[in-house]
């Protein structure tokens, strides 16, 4: 048999012969501003334009040619769109020209990982200018590497011996790197030598002041959008994450943590913005308010997951599966509490609460829906005369602030101690009125409606939850409680911060009719747990 005759077909090609690619790109940088002055950047430059000369190469695109930190790749804004130009490339370059691979990265293996990618995947090559080397061969590309992983080694070298100093210098109560908004930083080493110090001040400026008092409304109970506006009109503009982050930052009530020196707490140097006792209850808050939203996981036989929180420490209950036996439970999400509980007998002392709230049987509808509606009105009424003053106030309190301000700025007849010493004042009593105000905003349009179904739903809660699907239980829970619930584990009972207004008059006006038949009228109903919502509703629609 002649083999090449009939297996010479499956000889491969060999590569078709290319157009020699001699475009480059080039990319520079230095660490610091201190470089960026000394002509660094230039030297690279010119050393750039010098190899190609020498080898024959054109240099089509430049890159860097900034001061830019190398402890991240992708921190890098131009670092960043070097790569990323290069993967989008329709017609890439023969190669990316660096004075020194450090200046390309100092991450090590990732930085081998990226350049495999440049000269393997994209047909890319690296060149490193002060030395020639060069991933052209499978030597050079060894060479490179290694040059990557010294660069590493040097960066590490470095951090070794500037670390202890850098957690020194945070112990002793001072900021490292940049300030949060509303600071400015004093120090040795800043952009702006308007701002030098020999050592370093931290200064609460004039948005920070602004941001103080949105912290004093944020304790106060108003929501982020709310503050949002206060602080849109001080001329001061938060995203909706920037204002999340914020309520965070501990820095504002004057503690440093940093993970540089790990567990510890240290108290800082500089001029808190919040009390610590208001941003701890701040965070509270926070944190009781993400523990009652639902649960992903909506299984038909744990429809309190989530809703319920521990009396104690106010940590949520999640529920699970013993499969062995088949039983479920909910367990205090508190790491290392041993709060479980069988499912079924949470699910009863939650039944228990809604049988707090029931209807006398001998008290009509229509009887009952009427001496709710005189009842509510009368409330209604009292926070109408409430609204309307605490709006003169805030205006009367608004037009003082306005003319402080022009008596000071324009007319110059007062000094500015003067205006400093009034100005606070002024403003904490408009952060209170518009608190107030919040809470006292009301509307009576679906009054008919809401108080017609609540009497329909609280005429038996508990028998419509224990029958209903897990959908409309949640429906339920959120409708009655719509702060969630309180399990106290000691004593075994559910318990309630605040129940929803309807279903709390709905049962106490129910029980004073039933008294008032039987000859024992209370004519003074006292309203535990009531507050009147801005909108009379049900919290949810089952």
């Amino acid at each position: 048999m002649n083999l090449y005759k009939e297996f010479g077909q499956f000889i491969p090609e060999g590569k078709k012969e290319e157009v020699e690619n001699r475009d480059v790109w080039l990319y520079t940088r230095v660490s610091s501003k201190d470089q960026f002055a000394n002509k660094s950047l230039s030297n690279q430059n010119d050393s750039g334009q010098d190899f190609c000369l020498t080898n024959g190469y054109f240099i089509t695109k430049q890159f860097g040619a900034t001061y830019e930190s190398a402890s991240g790749d992708f921190t890098r804004t131009e670092f960043k769109k070097l790569i990323q130009s290069v993967r989008r490339a329709k017609k890439r370059p023969f190669a990316i020209l660096i004075y020194k691979m450090s200046r390309f990265s100092r991450t090590g293996g990732q930085a081998i990982a990226l350049a495999t990618e440049l000269i393997e995947t994209l047909g890319v090559h690296l060149v490193e200018v002060s030395s020639s080397k060069n991933t052209f061969t499978e030597r050079g590309k060894l060479e490179i590497y290694e040059r990557l992983l010294k660069a590493r080694e040097e960066n590490f070298e470095r951090l070794e011996m500037t670390l202890p100093g850098m957690i020194k210098f945070i112990e002793e109560g001072n900021r490292l790197g940049t300030v949060p908004r509303g600071y400015d930083h004093f120090g040795p080493r800043v952009k702006d030598m308007k701002r030098f110090s020999p050592t370093q001040k931290i200064v609460v400026n004039e948005e920070g002041k602004i941001l103080k008092k949105a912290w004093k409304l944020k304790a106060s109970g108003l929501r982020n959008y709310e503050i949002q506006a206060f602080l849109k009109e001080q001329g001061v503009k938060m995203s909706d994450k920037q204002i999340s982050a914020m309520w965070r930052k501990t820095y504002y009530c004057g503690i440093i943590v940093h993970k540089l020196i790990g567990d510890k707490v240290i108290e800082g140097n500089h001029e808190p913005i919040v009390s610590k006792k208001d941003f701890l209850k701040i965070n509270k808050r926070l944190k009781e308010n993400t523990s009652t939203y639902s649960s992903n996981k909506e299984d038909e036989n744990l429809p309190l997951n989530k809703f319920v929180r521990s009396y104690n420490c106010g940590y949520s209950y999640s529920g699970y599966l013993v499969k062995k036996k088949g039983i479920y439970y909910y367990k205090n999400n508190r790491k290392g509490s041993k709060e479980n509980i069988n499912a079924n007998k949470l699910h009863n002392s939650f039944i228990a609460l809604l049988q707090e709230i029931k209807i006398c049987k001998n008290i009509s509808n229509t009887e009952l829906i009427l001496s709710m509606k005189d009842k509510i009105s009368e409330l209604l009424r009292g926070n109408s005369k409430a609204q309307t003053s605490i709006t003169k106030r805030l205006k009367e309190v608004e037009t003082q602030l306005k003319n402080l301000k022009r008596k000071y700025m324009v007319l110059s007849e007062i000094s500015k101690e003067d205006y400093e010493e009034f100005k606070p004042e002024l403003e904490n009593e408009r952060i209170e009125l518009l608190s107030k105000s919040k809470n006292t905003v009301f509307n009576f349009s679906n009054l008919d409606e809401v108080l017609q179904e609540a009497v329909i739903y609280a005429k038996n809660l508990a028998f419509l939850w224990s029958e209903s699907t897990y959908q409309t239980k949640r429906a339920i829970q959120n409708m009655v409680f719509p702060e969630g619930i309180l399990f106290d584990f000691k004593n075994k009972v559910s318990r309630t911060n605040r129940v929803n207004v309807i279903f709390t008059l709905t049962s106490l006006i129910s029980a004073n009719l039933a008294g008032n038949k039987k000859g024992k009228a209370d004519n003074k109903i006292n309203f535990p747990l009531v507050v009147v919502p801005a909108r009379i509703e049900l919290a949810s629609k089952v």
